[in-house]
């Protein structure tokens, strides 16, 4: 048995666990470490992998002159920082409130941690040891946007720049003064962020088709689209809602019409890319490879046996991005069955590109080439979520997030060593909950697909892809679900199903599974209720409060079927004018707005881009618009997407 010290630095900065954020104060951080020895040695944590310059939820570091290596774990589910040394065996725990994300260690040998919940990226030092525990205490916390879950350095080291999910934003701080030196808003959850040579920042998302060029010197923005031209991967836009028959007759002219506007548009390509890395070229050239899953709905006016066709039908593969500087579209490389559910990546010594599969508990190695071939697969169980490698060993360390452990393989791919995170009874997730989060990621049960879709696969993160699918009733959106389902029944675009295991296992049907047993049905449920929330603001803006009262109002209408009071929706079926020729019905739920702003598009079909579009076209059809000015309309769109 491994011996385990732990030490806690007390509850850092209390109040921030809340939704509504305050800036943390220094003086705050201080505060909280009172208990410590205030006469301990500073001593620097040095990066085991200086060339490494992306954070991820696990680093490797030495501690001062120790030549012992440690693994630091940003363990985002009891709120803490934990430092394993992989040589002895022994793990501390250090409580950093703000379910900590990201960890990377600085030039100036300080660590960051993002705070996910504290919109907060937190700046600790290294103060000597405790008995056999490293003590690391808060100095600086730099406030960022709602949600920062990447961070990165530029290759002088001299800034720090952090990708925020929720807030849409990138953000560059000097290390030096913690000065924010540069401010770019981003498209909807972006996840993964790294920095080239020549100083432009790459940035990817859980939910677009494209990755992001972004020159820190100047603020602007590229967008670099992972859609190759001739890729066997295609799908077909909704027709606009202007196409639409507007008295709802749809006979078989206009079907035939309609089916003629449908056009290739490869921006509704899910892609879901959650690592990116650097590798440099003979010459100093630099590549940035992005590994993503790529998904694909089909035609979603197509009645289908099931979500995008069904019977058997692959839908989901990962696929590689591989792209240059200021050389615009990358090369894309595809692989059928290759890596389900891609969380994390990183170049191994050989020149190997591991990916973490999440999905089928696998971390796999890929030969970079002309074409991407696999050359190692080793089994991590417990969800894979970060990797980083030894690069004078060869070591593979892998977070096992779900099972709560840290695996270390050689290079062979003989594993050395199984060391477990220290747990706190009480805190995180119930043991019901942890085995729905296994089952909600998994994509190789028969029970839950037939061709290895998991439900991470359209809700990632708990959340939604953005996309359109075609089912046996119609056009339906994936739903946004995390920090929505805390309200009663009933569940579904069609607002027929009474709980949500049976809400769930019509959507395995659909997905071709056999469907899950009682017990576990309901450990899902239990994980779905649980599944972490986005960031809500609780002080409103002026323009906001405005909004709220034309919101209430009876002339707009809007709370009549969005009520506060049951989780902004009333729980039951309209016919507002939306029915496509390929729905079966004209009523759709009236969904939760909750946290509406962040899950274009919208409506059952997606047909609306934007939430200023739909409150514009929906006059008359839900609640009343037509009467309000511009004005009323911006402020009614801030208080919307404020919820």
């Amino acid at each position: 048995m491994s011996s385990r010290s732990s030490i806690a630095l007390g509850c850092l900065l209390v109040g921030l666990v809340s939704c509504h954020r305050p800036k943390p104060r220094l003086e705050a951080v201080r505060a909280a470490n009172f208990a410590l020895p205030v006469d301990l040695p500073r001593i620097a944590v040095r990066p085991l992998d200086p060339g490494r310059r992306e954070g991820s939820a696990l680093a490797l570091a030495l501690l001062g002159e120790d030549t012992a290596r440690h693994a630091l774990v940003a363990d985002e589910d009891e709120d803490a920082l934990q430092v394993l040394d992989l040589d002895r065996g022994t793990t501390t725990r250090i409580v950093l409130a703000g379910a900590p994300t990201s960890v990377l260690v600085l030039p100036d040998g300080r660590v960051a941690v993002a705070l996910r919940r504290a919109a907060t990226v937190l700046l600790l030092e290294a103060r000597g040891y405790v008995g056999a525990a490293p003590t690391l205490r808060p100095v600086a916390a730099l406030a960022t946007a709602d949600e920062p879950v990447a961070l990165a350095l530029t290759p002088d080291g001299g800034q720090l720049v952090v990708a925020s999910g929720w807030g849409h934003a990138l953000e560059a701080f000097a290390i030096g003064s913690g000065v924010r030196t540069r401010t770019v808003s981003l498209g909807r959850e972006p996840r993964a962020v790294t920095v080239a040579a020549n100083g432009h920042a790459w940035v990817g998302y859980a939910a677009e088709s494209a990755l992001e060029e972004i020159d820190l010197a100047s603020g602007s923005a590229k967008p670099v689209s992972l859609v190759v031209e001739g890729a066997q991967h295609q799908i077909f836009s909704m027709p606009s809602a202007a196409s639409l028959h507007p008295e709802g007759e749809f006979n078989d002219v206009f079907v035939e019409k309609s089916h003629k506007r449908f056009r290739r548009d490869p921006s509704r390509l899910a892609r879901q890319t959650y690592a990116l890395v650097r590798r440099t070229l003979a010459g100093g050239k630099e590549e940035v490879l992005a590994p993503h899953a790529l998904v694909s709905p089909g035609d979603s006016q197509v009645v289908s046996s099931g979500y995008g066709g069904g019977g058997g039908e692959e839908h989901e593969h990962v696929a590689f991005a591989i792209a240059r500087a200021g050389e615009g579209k990358p090369v894309q490389h595809e692989t059928e069955k290759g890596c389900r559910l891609p969380r994390a990546a990183t170049l191994a010594p050989k020149g190997l590109l591991l990916v973490a599969c999440a999905g089928e508990d696998a971390v796999v190695g890929y030969a970079v080439g002309t074409t991407m071939v696999e050359r190692l697969r080793l089994v991590v169980p417990g969800g894979p979520m970060a990797i980083a490698v030894d690069p004078k060993r060869g070591d593979l360390v892998t977070l096992a997030a779900f099972d709560r452990k840290v695996h270390v393989h050689s290079s062979g791919g003989e594993r050395l060593a199984v060391l477990d995170l220290l747990h706190v009874p009480g805190l995180g997730l119930s043991a019901e909950a942890a085995e729905g989060r296994r089952i909600f990621h998994s994509a190789t049960e028969k029970q839950i697909s037939s061709d290895g879709r998991a439900c991470a696969s359209c809700h990632p993160d708990g959340r939604d892809d953005g996309l359109t699918w075609p089912t046996p009733r119609g056009p339906r959106q994936t739903i946004f679900l995390a920090g929505r389902l805390a309200r009663q029944a009933p569940y579904g675009w069609d607002a027929e199903h009474a709980s949500l295991p049976a809400h769930v296992t019509v959507t395995m049907k659909n997905l071709g599974g056999e469907g899950l047993a009682p017990r576990r049905l309901d450990a899902l449920a239990a994980w779905l209720r649980e599944i972490p929330a986005p960031p809500r603001r609780r002080v409103r803006s002026k323009l906001e409060a405005q909004g709220a009262a034309i919101f209430s109002s009876a002339k707009t209408g809007c709370a009549g079927c969005h009520t506060v009071e049951t989780e902004l929706t009333d729980g039951a079926a309209h016919e507002v004018g939306s029915k496509t020729f390929a729905d079966e019905k004209p009523e759709f739920l009236a969904p939760s707005l909750r946290f509406v702003g962040g899950s274009a598009p919208y409506f059952h079909d997606g047909r609306y881009r934007t939430l200023g579009e739909l409150l514009r076209a929906s006059d008359g059809k839900m609640g009343t618009t037509g009467h309000l000015g511009q004005g009323e309309l911006a402020a009614l769109e801030a208080y919307v997407r404020s919820l």
